[in-house]
């Protein structure tokens, strides 16, 4: 939600830098997200989810949660209000396996799965509730999952090289 309404694309001032630009927007997305994400794993451990490693499922949430919000932000810079709707496809699919099983789901997204970033925040949770996985797996689900953060905050920066070396004429009004 807080993409739909974040003036993602406005600029602060004129004179601003890429990296003024980026700073300020980080600053406020990596706030909400964090925000969100204890929030969420706060409520969600409230309500009654047994978690065996607590730290680890607050870990995982937070960094599934900056992941997605940094791919959106970069979508959304990227490709305007329609990226928006295409981060909230790459983030819901059913493909990533917790909402079936792999081998239930159509090739089309058994092929997508390991695109996606909700496949590898799953298989953290599934350690951090059960113990239910190798550890090298939850590795390797954290690492991608920081991938997939740095590498779109760092793509962030020629969208909005772009947006202000384009005199406004791209930015929201």
């Amino acid at each position: 939600m807080f993409n739909f309404g974040y003036p993602m694309r406005r600029r602060n001032g004129k004179d601003e830098s890429v990296f003024q630009f980026l700073g300020t927007k980080l600053a406020v997305g990596t706030g909400v997200a964090v925000a969100m994400a204890v929030v969420e794993a706060t409520l969600i451990m409230a309500f009654g989810l047994d978690v065996n490693h607590v730290a680890a499922f607050y870990g995982i949430t937070i960094l599934f949660a900056l992941a997605a919000q940094y791919l959106t932000m970069l979508l959304n810079l990227a490709f305007n209000r329609v990226g928006i709707f295409i981060a909230l496809a790459l983030l819901t699919l059913s493909g990533s396996g917790g909402l079936f099983p792999a081998e239930t789901i159509s090739p089309l997204y058994e092929s997508m799965q390991k695109f996606l970033p909700m496949t590898y925040a799953i298989n953290g949770y599934r350690e951090a509730l059960t113990d239910g996985i190798a550890s090298g797996t939850v590795i390797t689900s954290i690492v991608i999952l920081v991938v997939i953060a740095v590498l779109s905050v760092a793509l962030m920066i020629p969208a909005i090289g772009y947006l202000i070396g384009s005199d406004g004429e791209h930015s929201e009004e």
